[in-house]
C-alpha cells in the first residue's frame, strides 16, 4: 500500500494499492485537525484522515511500506515545523534525542532574528530531517514502519494525477498550472510510456505566474459592503463577480504580463521580476504590494470589485491560451490537465476548444489536495512493474458511513441538549418520493447519502450537497441566505445523462460522457432550459458569447445511473412528479466552512442554519420545522463553538513568526 500525502494548503491524503486503485483519497477539512476540528483549507499533518482511511477500508499498518509526499515549497525544516506539525507533537518529536535540539530551539523563537538563526543553524540536510520526522510520527502514532520514503516535485505530482486518472486512450501531453509550487506556476510534459518529460521551453516560473496575478488580485480586492476575500479561498468568486463588470478594460492587467519575445521560448514573465539578492518570500512579499497599492488605485478611481474581478479574468484567459497554443502550436494532441489554475471553468471551455486540443481530461481534485494522490501515482508508475489497471475515473474515495453512527449522533446531540431530533425514516423508493415531492413544494433539501464514499475534491457530487428547484430564481436567494454565502455567486444543475442531449448545445459523449460527472467544465445551454430552469444558469455577460457561442452556460453535474444509482433515482423520481430535469446541487455546507462530513457535524451545522430546510441524512428525513426548538438550543452553542475554533487556529498561525 502507497501513502500519498500533500502537505499544502487543503491538505490531504491517498491510498493507493499495487494494482493501482486509489482505495482513499479525502483532505484534512472534511476529517478534522485533532485540536481545531474542521477548519476549511487546512494545512498541517493529516492525522484524522490517516486514520480515518486505515479503519474504514480496513488498511492494516503492516501493509503501508511506501510514503510519498508533495509541498508547495523547497524542504524548509522551520516552515515545516511552523505548518505542519501539530503544537501537541512537538512534545513527542522532543522525546526523541535525535529532534530534541532542532525542537527546542524552534519553540524557544520569540523575534525574526530567531527564526534566521535557527534556519542557519538547521539548514543541512533539511530533507532527510523532515523524513525521519515524519516517519517517527507515523510510527508513533499509527505503528506504521515506513521502508521507502521520497518528496515527489509539487508540479509533477499534479502532473501524476492528472494522467493517472485520465479517462484518454492515449494520453501525448500532461500540462500543470497554479500560483506556484517549488518555484514553478506551470509546465508542460511530454508522455514517453509511463515517464513524464519536462518540456524546458515551455516552463513557467512564479516571476510569471498567471494564476498569482489571481491569487493576488483576490487578496487586494476591496468589496462594497466593506468585506475582503481570502487568497487561495475565494478565487472561484471572482467568476462571479466578474460578470456584473460594466468596464471594457483595465490597463494594468494590461501590462502586467507579457511574453518574453524570444522565439525559442514559450513562456510567460511579470515586468515586476526579482531584484538583486532577493529571497522569494521577499520577492512575493513586494509583489503582493504591487497589487494591493494599483488595484487599490483602480478602486479609487471608481472601478468596482466586479470590473476587476473581469479585468483579471480576461487577462488570465489572454495569457493561457497564448502559453498552450504556442506549446502545441501546428499539433493535434491529447491533454491531461492538472492543478489549482483548472478549477477556472470558463478558462476550461476556452482550452477544450483550441484547435490544437483533440481529447482533454480535467483532474476533478486538481487543487493541491489532489497532489497526494499524484505523489503515490508517482511511485506507482516509477517503481513498480504491474501494469495500471485502467478504470473509468470516480471521485467518490472517502469513506461512508453506517446506519448505527448517524444513531449515534442523534443520541449525542440529545445528551448535549436534552431534547431528541424529531425524523421520519422511510425504504429507498418511498424516500426518494418524498424528496421530489418536498422539492417540487420549493423546498430545500439538504441531502446526504451515507451509503456511498464522500467526495474527494470541492465538488458536491449529490454525496454532501443541498438540492432545490432550479425553475425559481427565489431558490438562489433562499440558499444564499441560509448559508451566508455571497449573492452574486451562480449556482450549477444536476441531471441525468439522458437529458443532456435536450440541455446542452455540443456535448460530445466520446469526450464529455466522463469528465461532466464532476461540475469542472462549462457548456452552452439552450435557450428552453436557460428559460425553465434560471437558478441555474450562469449570469449573462456580452463577452460568454465568445467564449460559449450562446448567451447562456452552464456547469453542470450529468449523473450515469451506474456511478450513483441513489442520484439517478431521485433525479427520475423528481422529474416524474414535476415535470422537470435539473435540480440546484450546490455544496452542503456554509459560508468559509468545509463540505459537511460526519453525521454529527452535519446535524449540529444543519440546525445552526438561517432558515428552514430539510435534512436527509441516510434513509432518515429531518423537518427544520419539527426540530426548531432543538435548532434553538444548538445554534448559539455550535457557532460559538465552531468561532472559538476557528479562532484559535487563527492565533496559532499568527503567533508563530513566519519566514
Amino acid at each position: 500500500m502507497i501513502l500519498g500525502i500533500s502537505f499544502s494548503h487543503n491538505s490531504s491524503i491517498a491510498f493507493i494499492n499495487d494494482s493501482g486503485r486509489t482505495v482513499y483519497a479525502a483532505s484534512l477539512e472534511k476529517t478534522g485537525m485533532e485540536k481545531y476540528g474542521h477548519i476549511k483549507n487546512a494545512k498541517g499533518f493529516p492525522i484524522s484522515t490517516i486514520r480515518e482511511g486505515m479503519e474504514k477500508c480496513n488498511i492494516p499498518s503492516e501493509d503501508i511500506k511506501v510514503l510519498m509526499w508533495s509541498t508547495y515549497e523547497r524542504p524548509n525544516l522551520y516552515n515545516f515545523l511552523y505548518s505542519i506539525i501539530p503544537s501537541e507533537y512537538l512534545e513527542v518529536l522532543k522525546q526523541n534525542e535525535s529532534f530534541k535540539e532542532a525542537i527546542v530551539s524552534f519553540e524557544s523563537i520569540e523575534k525574526k532574528e530567531d527564526v534566521k538563526t535557527f534556519i542557519d543553524k538547521f539548514h543541512h540536510n533539511q530533507q532527510e530531517q523532515i523524513e525521519k520526522m515524519v516517519c517517527y510520527l507515523l510510527h508513533h502514532i499509527f505503528q506504521i514502519k515506513i521502508e521507502y520514503i521520497e518528496r515527489v516535485d509539487h508540479h509533477l505530482a499534479h502532473a501524476y494525477a492528472a494522467f493517472a486518472t485520465a479517462n484518454l486512450e492515449k494520453i501525448d501531453y500532461v500540462v500543470t498550472l497554479d500560483g506556484f509550487g517549488d518555484g514553478i506556476s506551470g509546465r508542460v510534459y511530454e508522455v514517453q510510456g509511463k515517464q513524464l518529460k519536462v518540456i524546458d521551453r515551455n516552463t513557467v516560473y512564479m516571476n510569471g505566474s498567471p494564476c498569482l496575478m489571481y491569487q493576488y488580485t483576490t487578496g487586494s480586492i476591496r468589496l462594497q459592503n466593506g468585506g475582503t476575500l481570502r487568497m487561495l479561498e475565494d478565487e472561484y468568486k471572482l467568476l462571479g463577480m466578474e460578470v456584473h463588470s460594466t468596464q471594457e478594460n483595465i490597463e494594468f492587467f494590461n501590462n502586467v504580463i507579457f511574453n518574453e519575445k524570444n522565439e525559442n521560448i514559450n513562456t510567460i514573465r511579470f515586468k515586476y521580476d526579482f531584484e538583486n539578492g532577493e529571497t522569494e518570500q521577499e520577492y512575493l512579499d513586494r509583489l503582493y504590494g504591487i497589487f494591493k497599492e494599483n488595484i487599490s488605485s483602480l478602486q479609487e478611481k471608481g472601478y468596482s470589485e466586479f470590473d476587476v474581478a473581469r479585468a483579471v479574468q480576461v487577462r488570465l484567459q489572454q495569457v493561457v491560451i497564448e502559453w498552450i497554443s504556442n506549446a502545441f502550436k501546428e499539433k493535434r494532441v491529447n491533454v491531461a490537465f492538472g492543478g489549482g489554475g483548472f478549477y477556472n471553468i470558463k478558462l476550461n471551455t476556452l482550452l477544450k476548444n483550441l484547435d490544437c486540443i483533440n481529447q482533454y481530461w480535467f483532474y476533478p481534485a486538481c487543487g493541491d489536495e489532489g497532489n497526494s494522490v499524484g505523489a503515490a501515482y508517482y511511485y506507482y508508475f516509477n517503481h513498480l512493474e504491474s501494469s495500471h489497471v485502467k478504470e473509468e475515473t470516480s471521485m467518490y474515495l472517502g469513506c461512508n458511513y453506517k446506519e448505527c453512527e448517524v444513531e449515534e449522533a442523534m443520541q449525542r446531540i440529545y445528551k448535549e441538549n436534552g431534547i431528541m431530533l424529531q425524523y421520519s425514516k422511510y425504504q429507498d423508493e418511498e424516500l426518494f418520493h418524498e424528496m421530489a415531492v418536498r422539492l417540487k413544494q420549493k423546498e430545500i433539501v439538504n441531502y446526504v447519502d451515507i451509503h456511498c464514499n464522500y467526495e474527494f475534491g470541492p465538488r458536491a457530487l449529490m454525496v454532501r450537497s443541498t438540492l432545490a428547484s432550479a425553475s425559481s430564481l427565489d431558490m438562489v436567494k433562499k440558499i444564499n441566505t441560509m448559508f451566508g454565502r455571497y449573492s452574486y455567486m451562480p449556482f450549477a444543475p444536476v441531471m441525468r445523462k439522458e437529458n443532456v442531449v435536450h440541455s446542452i448545445y455540443g456535448f460530445d459523449s466520446s469526450k464529455d460522457d466522463v469528465i461532466s460527472k464532476f461540475m469542472i467544465m462549462a457548456y452552452p445551454c439552450t435557450e428552453e432550459f436557460a428559460e425553465k430552469y434560471p437558478a441555474a444558469v450562469h449570469p449573462y455577460h456580452k463577452d460568454d458569447v465568445a467564449v460559449f457561442g450562446t448567451k447562456y452556460s452552464v456547469r453542470p453535474q450529468v449523473v450515469h445511473k451506474e456511478s450513483n444509482e441513489r442520484a439517478w433515482n431521485i433525479l427520475n423520481e423528481y422529474e416524474k412528479v414535476s415535470g422537470e430535469c435539473a435540480l440546484i446541487n450546490t455544496s452542503f455546507n456554509p459560508h468559509r466552512t468545509p463540505i459537511l462530513n460526519s453525521p454529527y457535524q452535519i446535524f449540529n451545522e444543519w440546525l445552526s442554519l438561517k432558515g428552514e430546510s430539510v435534512l436527509v441524512i441516510g434513509n432518515y428525513l429531518f423537518d427544520y420545522k419539527q426540530n426548531k426548538k432543538l435548532a434553538d438550543a444548538v445554534r448559539d452553542r455550535w457557532d460559538t463553538d465552531k468561532k472559538d475554533r476557528c479562532d484559535a487556529y487563527e492565533v496559532f498561525r499568527k503567533n508563530r513568526v513566519t519566514v
